[in-house]
């Protein structure tokens, strides 16, 4: 398939490593991707670093026109951060940070699972408090990790939280990242 015009193609590689694949959403902050780790060979999410308030344009070789006063860098210190504290708690895991087409791309893993909103569509009637909590534990120690570095998710929600097979959840979507 074809990306949209003003996104990266679908086959671009970074870092030598990273493949993207089809453009799956875009927010004020960035595009997500679909991607596939080359040497590994497994699937991956691409975050790019393209808010439309800071860039101008991108080029016909794929590389971005920021406008004066980028916040880049500070974007991809708060996903380094990130990094340090994953995947050893309930939080989506960052892989990589790289720097490319003077942008910045977050490699994050394919979480999977069903988003928290649906596993409730498919399981109506009341859950038990303790079976909520046991499901929820690694997000609320997620989200302490996070907490304890200094960085807040503001985009907690249904959607972002995602039943994993083992019935626990984990958090996604790290669009709304911002310090304390």
């Amino acid at each position: 398939g074809r990306n949209p015009g003003g996104t990266l193609p679908v086959g671009t590689v970074l870092a030598g490593r990273y493949t993207v694949g089809e453009m799956l959403s875009i927010d004020g902050e960035g595009i997500l991707y679909r991607g596939a780790e080359n040497l590994g060979r497994f699937r991956v999410t691409i975050k790019e670093y393209l808010p439309i308030t800071l860039t101008a344009e991108r080029t016909a070789e794929s590389t971005l026109r920021p406008k004066t006063g980028s916040e880049v860098m500070r974007w991809m210190e708060r996903y380094r951060s990130i990094q340090r504290i994953t995947p050893a708690n309930g939080l989506e895991a960052v892989l990589d940070v790289v720097e490319a087409n003077n942008s910045v791309y977050a490699i994050l893993e394919n979480l999977g699972g069903t988003p928290l909103d649906q596993w409730l569509e498919n399981h109506p009637g009341p859950i038990r408090p303790d079976d909520a909590c046991a499901m929820l534990q690694p997000v609320f120690e997620g989200v302490a990790a996070m907490h304890k570095i200094g960085l807040v998710h503001r985009g907690i929600c249904p959607e972002n939280i995602r039943v994993m097979e083992n019935g626990r959840c984990r958090l996604a979507g790290y669009a709304t990242v911002g310090l304390r």
